[in-house]
């Protein structure tokens, strides 16, 4: 078996080529899969990595506008407090107003700090600071001072408003030109802090009579946004976020880094940006950027784009392997299913090849019946027991043949001198007078002549011109007490018929269903055509009909096989050999049929198919 199988590589290439094509086709299609959940998983890992930042971000810009927002409520009650005497106090205060003696030795700075409504401006701070946690000190400048201005700070000690010159933010609050602006962080040291604390401003202007009078300027602790920034968990410390928040100036409001802080930002490279990759620094970052044009600031969030990028795809190396696992293992299934159906197929072959040199007993092996290899093993099988009962009923046919060429030559025995000697008496009885018999006589040697006829088939109208000689012969004999009828349709005489089908049906009649001392004998024989493809033929009688048993008998009889040399009646040829030859050579549809009842007549139809003389003869050809 195993040198067939190799023997039938050539025969199953198409087959493996198939199924290899079919393999690369999954492992491509698995192949495109991984790639996708890469890409996607990669998509997921790195939205939730920019989220925490995002959330991060959010919170400290909420933080920043929460603040701004908060500088009106600190600042617009200033000068609108009139029950406290904030506004009275803050407007003499910047006017310039005070009550003191211009004459001592004393500074203008140093006698209005310490005028009276200087102790009101400290309760004002006081109650700021205590609003909100997060305020260092408010500054105040005035507009008739040029470099210097006024520091207040509260602490739970101490209350002071000193002169300063040195104030980080005094430059800018001096060139401001709004009533709102946002100052980066500085380093802001006071008499209860000499610590510094690192502050960004709000500073706010002052107006008399709509005219600028100073400006007042809100100091607030970075340290919170510190405080947000640590309590996020950002999972690696290569992918830390830095949050920028900056002036729409460039000025440093708070960096998570530390790194940026006193230096201005090129606030323009991130004016088209909202998401996506840039150069900072020259490093690639990636960067995501909130615009605050109300609030005059800009939020960058930046985070080193290759580890972000190697972070996202953490899950990659997992993906790959379980993709190209499963590649392989489909590729291997495949190949065995593949191996599988080739060994099925084989067999398949190997069957065919046996069947083909004419062992047609020889029957697939039929592993299951349920699949699509077996349906075709049954199917072959099918066909072939198909073909052996046809080469069988052919050898039978055959067979048949020869044992009716046999019958006829010992019937004939010597037809040539039968035939000159039934001459010679015909011819000596009209010479004696005897004209009836010398006639049935003449009839007679015609029926030797036709068996005398080699040919297998004929036409029907033949077939009816012999059979009506042969009753001819019979009416002489039996004279008015028979009645022969024929009702032949036209387009039935042209077809052709094997020879003597008839006969052996009309001599069947005269041995079982003739009635001797009946003066009504009748015998009908009829021909039409059944639909496109046969013709029956029929030959009815009012004789004495068949037991219904017999009947039975022979209705089995003629269902079963059929043996060799079947007679029905003496020298004829029985109904069981009539029926074998018809079924044998126009197929199973065809044969004889018989129904009867008992005392009123027989009727035996044969059916035939629809086939010229010539047809026959070529069919004829192809059963050999």
């Amino acid at each position: 078996m195993r040198r067939t199988v190799r023997g039938h590589r050539t025969k199953t290439v198409y087959l493996n080529r198939l199924n290899r094509l079919n393999a690369t086709i999954y492992v491509i299609v698995i192949l495109f899969l991984g790639m996708l959940v890469v890409y996607y998983s990669a998509a997921l890992e790195k939205n939730k990595l920019t989220q925490t930042n995002r959330d991060a971000t959010n919170e400290i810009m909420q933080y920043f506008q929460n603040k701004d927002t908060n500088f009106y409520s600190v600042y617009m009650p200033m000068f609108k407090d009139k029950k406290n005497g904030y506004e009275a106090a803050l407007l003499e205060f910047f006017l310039g107003e005070y009550q003191g003696n211009p004459d001592t030795n004393q500074s203008a700075e140093d006698v209005l700090l310490a005028n009276s409504d200087t102790d009101v401006i400290l309760d004002m701070i006081e109650s700021v600071m205590a609003q909100d946690s997060d305020i260092q000190w408010v500054f105040f400048h005035r507009n008739l001072d040029e470099d210097v201005g006024y520091l207040g700070n509260v602490s739970s000690s101490t209350k002071r408003l000193e002169s300063v010159s040195d104030f980080p933010f005094l430059s800018e609050v001096m060139e401001k030109t709004g009533i709102h602006k946002i100052l980066g962080s500085r380093y802001v040291a006071t008499e209860n802090d000499k610590s510094a604390t690192r502050c960004f401003a709000i500073t706010g202007g002052v107006f008399y009579q709509r005219q600028c009078v100073g400006s007042m300027t809100v100091g607030y602790s970075t340290a919170a946004f510190d405080t947000i920034y640590r309590k996020y968990d950002f999972n690696e410390e290569s992918i830390l976020p830095t949050i920028l928040i900056a002036t729409t100036e460039g000025s440093v409001i708070y960096d998570s880094s530390g790194q940026n802080y006193g230096s201005m930002l090129d606030i323009q490279s991130f004016d088209n940006s909202q998401e996506g990759t840039m150069e900072v620094n020259g490093v690639k970052q990636f960067v995501e950027v909130q615009k605050l044009p109300e609030k005059g600031a800009i939020v960058i969030c930046t985070v080193p784009w290759n580890a972000l990028n190697l972070l996202s795809h953490k899950n990659t190396p997992l993906i790959i392997g379980v993709t190209v696992f499963f590649a392989v293992l489909a590729a291997s299934l495949y190949e065995l299913s593949g191996h599988l159906s080739s060994r099925r197929v084989n067999v398949i072959l190997d069957s065919l090849e046996e069947i083909g040199k004419d062992n047609l007993s020889y029957r697939v092996p039929v592993i299951n019946e349920q699949d699509e290899f077996g349906v075709i093993a049954s199917t072959i099988n099918r066909m072939t027991d198909q073909l052996q009962e046809y080469v069988n009923k052919v050898y039978i046919y055959s067979i048949k043949q020869k044992n009716a060429e046999l019958g006829e030559l010992q019937a004939k025995f010597n037809p040539h001198f039968l035939y000159n000697t039934l001459e010679v008496i015909r011819a000596q009885l009209q010479e004696k007078g005897d004209v009836e018999t010398a006639d049935m006589v003449l009839l007679l040697s015609r029926i030797f002549r036709n068996f005398i006829n080699k040919k297998p088939f004929v036409t029907i109208q033949e077939e009816i011109s012999l059979c009506d000689v042969y009753l001819e012969l019979f009416r002489l004999r039996y004279r008015d007490t028979i009645q022969i009828e024929f009702d032949i349709d036209t387009e039935v005489l042209r077809y052709g018929i094997i020879r003597n089908l008839l006969q052996p049906v009309i001599e069947n009649y005269f041995v079982h269903g003739f009635v001797a001392g009946s003066a009504q004998n009748c015998i009908t024989i009829t021909g039409a055509l059944e639909g496109q493809d046969y013709i029956i033929l029929t030959v009815e009688d009012n004789g004495t009909g068949i037991e219904e048993s017999r009947l039975k008998e022979i209705e089995k009889e003629l269902g079963e096989p059929s043996a060799d040399g079947d007679k029905d009646g003496e020298g004829g040829y029985g109904l069981k050999n009539l029926h074998d030859r018809i079924h044998v050579f126009y197929g199973e549809k065809c044969g004889v049929t018989i129904t009867s009842d008992t005392g009123k007549g027989t009727k035996i139809a044969l059916r035939i198919c629809q086939m010229t003389v010539e047809e026959h003869e070529q069919q004829m050809r192809m059963n050999q």
